[in-house]
């Protein structure tokens, strides 16, 4: 990944309501909030980096999409886009990488972000990453065991998974 993404500034904000994206994930949306599709546009106007951010439902007064917003999200590109401005956007978001999101604000009819990257840090133990792979594992056999039909040659390759 490009160290000039990882090293964010700036970028329109899509809040994300009932989705989350994750990195090295992608998520096909249909975009129609107005204030979503700018961010749309802006990003498509520029290098078609965003910051996809969810949004949470919060009771009471104060309750500004400023306010909803959380702190962390999801450093993202478009990668395909149909649709336009008065119908609504489908696209689809490719995560690039966790952010820290700082200095929300209205910037005309859409939001804009500051960032920081996050790096991920692997802290497991290699006792507790095999004794995670032998559970998944096992768990996954069980349930190809459920499934009607052949499974053979998947239940094969999961057993020859090692990391």
């Amino acid at each position: 990944m490009p160290k000039s993404i990882l090293q964010t500034a700036s970028h329109p904000v899509l809040a994300l309501k009932n989705a989350t994206l994750f990195p090295s994930t992608a998520l096909p949306l249909r975009v129609m909030r107005p204030q979503s599709m700018r961010a749309i546009e802006q990003a498509l106007k520029n290098d078609r980096i965003l910051f996809a951010i969810s949004e949470n439902s919060i009771p009471g007064e104060n309750n500004t999409i400023l306010n909803r917003l959380s702190r962390v999200g999801t450093l993202a590109k478009i990668e395909r886009v149909t649709g336009d401005g008065d119908e609504g956007y489908q696209i689809i978001l490719r995560g690039l990488s966790r952010a820290s999101i700082e200095n929300v604000q209205e910037q005309g009819d859409h939001l804009i972000a500051d960032g920081t990257h996050l790096k991920d840090e692997d802290d497991l133990d290699q006792a507790t990453k095999s004794n995670l792979l032998i559970s998944v594992k096992e768990t996954a056999l069980a349930i190809l065991d459920l499934l009607p039909g052949n499974t053979e040659e998947i239940h094969r390759r999961v057993e020859l998974i090692d990391d």
